[in-house]
């Protein structure tokens, strides 16, 4: 669990803060930090999933008017939070939080990395007493040595293609092949390249903000268990529809377009399209 979180220089002086001050009062920016750090622990991907207003103003520690501090923090004009799909979350998390919002995947990680190292250590004290045992046994007799063939399985998999986020596989063909030489070792701290499917290389080339490539591909292979009967096109469309209505285009006239890691777990291709606006703000910082 993250022990701190990331507040940005010129936070107190940002439009944003000072409009929140002036309807809350500075117990609002105070309640605002306290669900900051209430999600740091218990809500790292910034997805209050599950709670009410009511829950939420609890665990922000707001003592004010029941429902305002909500109804304030989302708030087209100062979207300190948003909603989606009939819950809340913390507006732009992931961007400004990136260290607690992956804080469960480098757990996961490093409790994997401990297991093969453990793993090792055993194998390789297993190795050594085989070889103080073979050591101290008797040679046996030579035996007749033996004609061996393995027999090796044909798979065709049929990729991730336009059409849909299944993948199939197809027949499996018994062939018989001479030993295959031991594939080359894998040199240490080398990195395991990933090999991206096709449905997803079309997603990237559309997608308007080509940042953190292998995160997006982690959530699109979740896509199939999460949302059943979502297809590539369906989600290829989606963006390329927002993109060409300037969806993520605020009032402020700024780009906000999120991850495609965020976009992709939020499952943002469901999102209607926003109508452009003609009023811009001008010369103002976005925060979370």
């Amino acid at each position: 669990m993250s022990k701190d979180i990331r507040i940005a220089l010129g936070f107190w002086e940002h439009w944003k803060t000072v409009k929140v001050k002036r309807i809350l009062g500075v117990e609002g920016i105070e309640s605002l930090m306290r669900l900051w750090d209430f999600a740091a622990q218990f809500h790292t991907k910034g997805i209050l999933e599950g709670m009410d207003i009511d829950e939420i103003e609890i665990a922000a520690k707001w003592n004010g008017e029941r429902g305002k501090f909500v109804t304030t923090m989302a708030d087209d004009k100062i979207r300190f939070l948003d909603k989606n799909n009939g819950f809340f979350m913390l507006h732009d998390w992931e961007e400004h939080q990136g260290f607690i919002f992956y804080s469960e995947e480098r757990s996961k990680k490093a409790k994997k990395a401990v297991s093969v190292r453990i793993a090792g250590q055993k194998d390789k004290s297993k190795r050594s007493s085989e070889r103080s045992s073979e050591r101290s046994s008797p040679s046996p007799s030579p035996s007749p040595k033996k004609d061996i063939s393995f027999v090796s399985e044909k798979i065709e998999t049929n990729s991730l293609l336009s059409g849909g986020l299944t993948a199939g596989v197809g027949n499996v063909t018994p062939q018989v092949s001479p030993i295959v030489p031991e594939a080359p070792k894998k040199k240490k701290g080398e990195r395991k390249k990933i090999i991206y499917s096709e449905g997803f290389e079309e997603f990237w080339k559309v997608y308007p903000k080509l940042t953190g490539k292998a995160a997006a591909f982690e959530e699109w292979e979740k896509i199939p268990n999460k949302h059943e009967g979502v297809t590539a096109r369906k989600i290829v469309n989606a963006i390329i529809a927002q993109v060409k209505a300037k969806h993520f285009t605020h009032d402020d006239g700024k780009d906000y377009t999120p991850l495609p890691a965020t976009w992709l777990h939020q499952g943002r291709w469901d999102d209607g399209i926003k109508v452009p606006q003609t009023q811009e703000r001008k010369g103002s910082a976005r925060l979370i």
